[in-house]
């Protein structure tokens, strides 16, 4: 297939899903021998890819392009401005929206009235685009059930959806399985993006502050940002770790990682990926929402209440660590390979090319 994608980057960062989620599918289509011709939107997913994804739907040089294609992929929601254009060229196309706009905005915090503000700017934006734009493509593609099902509840005139999850690093298949008790409590995040900066703050101010020394002292943040100044005196005991490049080397060393998750949409890559290294997972609720019920199953989850979570982060680093255990961590996940997120998206994409050769028949 020749295939058209549109993507918005901006300030992204190298722990960024959503970056990490296209890189891998364009290059893995790439790899299946599609032609793939990229264009990219150098801009922050937000307002400002939106309005470049308006420019680039009146330039003619993008608009020749997009008749070339078999097929137009859409990789987020930030493109879909784009979406007339490719109507007009007569060309289908396919919207990955990967996780639900509207169960993300269902969640995220109004407890300030910026935040409200923010909150009332995203639902007009969303009305536009989900109930004017979206239908108009062939086919949307989410990581989760629950994602799409959100969305569907809600948007009436919504198209026929495929899955593609995330895929995991090869390489954290290969971690050997024994955990040593004595490593560290590790947290890997993108700390600009907001569901983790209210993790954190929640954490540092509220369950931090009731766990015992031995626990606190044990923990390290992870990421290509230091998130602790924004925390001032917050911060603590809490301790930076720097990025870790590999992420073999970083759950290798852990005995147990957290992800304090109160609110947000997907599947998070932060609990799945340890669980390919075999090391145990301690969530919240939120956490493993749409997450696979046999995936749900290895992973420890504890109430967001400061001092339910902290208890459990204690118990989760007392027990003794079970090669069983670890082996069914790693099982569970095993199918969600990148191989595999390419032939989901590769068959959703070829389901939509079709659709229009059905229609020159």
């Amino acid at each position: 297939m020749r295939i058209f994608a549109a993507t918005s980057y901006g300030s992204h960062t190298p722990m960024t899903g959503g970056r990490l989620r296209r890189e891998h599918l364009l290059a893995g289509l790439a790899g299946r021998g599609h032609s793939v011709d990229r264009l990219t939107l150098d801009a922050r997913p937000g307002p400002a890819s939106g309005t470049r994804s308006l420019v680039a739907a009146v330039d003619l040089r993008i608009a020749g392009r997009i008749r070339r294609a078999d097929v137009v992929l859409l990789a987020d929601v930030f493109t879909a401005p784009l979406v007339p254009a490719v109507r007009h060229a007569g060309v289908p196309v396919l919207l990955d929206l990967c996780d639900s706009p509207y169960r993300l905005l269902a969640e995220a915090p109004r407890d300030t009235p910026a935040r409200w503000a923010v909150q009332v700017f995203a639902s007009a934006q969303l009305l536009a685009v989900m109930h004017g734009l979206v239908p108009m493509v062939g086919r949307l593609t989410y990581i989760s059930e629950l994602d799409a099902q959100v969305d569907r509840r809600t948007v009436r005139r919504l198209p026929p959806h495929s899955l593609v999850h995330n895929g995991i690093a090869a390489e954290l298949f290969e971690v050997p399985l024994d955990v040593d008790d004595r490593g560290y409590i590790g947290w890997a995040a993108d700390w600009d993006y907001p569901p983790n900066q209210d993790a954190l703050r929640w954490f540092a101010r509220e369950v931090a502050t009731v766990l015992p020394e031995s626990v606190l002292d044990r923990v390290r943040l992870f990421g290509p940002r230091d998130p602790l100044p924004s925390l001032g005196r917050a911060r603590g005991r809490l301790r930076y770790a720097g990025f870790v490049p590999s992420l073999s080397t970083l759950y290798r060393g852990a005995a147990l990682l957290i992800a304090p998750t109160l609110w947000g949409a997907g599947m998070k890559n932060k609990v799945l990926e340890p669980l390919a290294a075999g090391r145990p997972v301690l969530t919240t609720p939120a956490g493993v929402e749409g997450v696979p019920v046999h995936i749900a199953s290895v992973v420890d989850v504890a109430e967001a209440d400061p001092r339910t979570f902290a208890r459990a982060m204690e118990a989760a680093v007392q027990a003794a660590p079970s090669p069983g255990q670890a082996a069914r961590r790693r099982e569970s996940v095993r199918p969600l390979t990148w191989p595999s997120a390419v032939e989901a998206m590769e068959s959703a994409l070829r389901a939509v090319a079709e659709e229009r050769l059905d229609r020159q028949v």
